[in-house]
């Protein structure tokens, strides 16, 4: 779980807790081998999210809010 969330920040292990629960839940409605997608799930987040996920969840966070700050200036 802290793999999946990232172990930089308070939240990413609880990050992690819940992308593991929900992909479990998710792959377990499709097939009795959701422990073996899980499986190749986590090395690609391990390959392709080296520090987990939660930082790039912050930055899309940001992302938005500028956006949205953004927006809220021109009108």
């Amino acid at each position: 779980m802290s793999l999946i969330g990232g172990t930089g920040t308070f939240v990413g292990p609880l990050v992690g807790a819940l992308a593991y629960r929900l992909l479990e839940y998710f792959i377990a409605m499709y097939t009795g081998y959701w422990m073996l997608f899980f499986g190749i799930i986590l090395t690609l987040s391990v390959l392709f999210f080296p520090q987990g996920i939660t930082p790039y969840i912050f930055q899309g966070v940001q992302r938005l809010e500028k956006g949205i700050r953004g927006m809220r200036s021109r009108t």
